[in-house]
């Protein structure tokens, strides 16, 4: 569902897939080649948010407040994204929670139901996990690109067969 709220209306790529079972409200930007899967929840009242090319938020994810999400990123299955910036090629981890005002490094890796804090800084290539979220090593960048890569390129292609059967 795409709504439009307080006079902004939701501009969404014509390449990008939108499950019908999705909810989209106001100021949203979603780029080319993005999948917004079922029941994923991307809210715009009460700031922007815009994600990039070839970004995907899965199923029971929210994106809510001002939120910059870069290319190539996944918000994983019940992740929350809320007021922060979001690198490119970055995963964030299923239940995972990234909170107001946090910085998220190109091709980080948040695992799966960790806790990053207010205001903190992840620095690119950084695998975090725990509660609250803390880094436990820096990844090659090679590997840190070919990982995040596949999975957003496997998640595009998807997304793809998804919209031509119009699902």
């Amino acid at each position: 569902m795409i709504k439009s709220f307080n006079g902004k209306t939701p501009s969404i790529a014509p390449s990008a897939y939108v499950s019908q079972a999705a909810l989209i409200i106001g100021d949203v930007e979603i780029g080319e080649e993005c999948g917004v899967w079922p029941f994923a929840v991307i809210r715009g009242d009460t700031g922007k948010v815009k994600i990039g090319r070839n970004s995907h938020v899965a199923e029971h994810a929210l994106v809510a407040g001002s939120v910059e999400v870069g290319e190539g990123s996944i918000i994983g299955f019940g992740a929350i994204a809320e007021s922060c910036k979001v690198g490119h090629q970055v995963f964030v981890g299923s239940h995972a929670t990234i909170l107001q005002e946090s910085e998220i490094g190109d091709n980080a890796i948040i695992g799966a139901n960790a806790v990053v804090r207010r205001h903190s800084k992840i620095s690119p290539r950084c695998l975090v996990i725990g509660v609250p979220a803390h880094a436990v090593k820096v990844m090659p960048l090679e590997q840190c690109q070919r990982l995040l890569s596949d999975s957003a390129q496997h998640l595009a292609s998807l997304a793809k067969q998804y919209k031509e059967q119009g699902l």
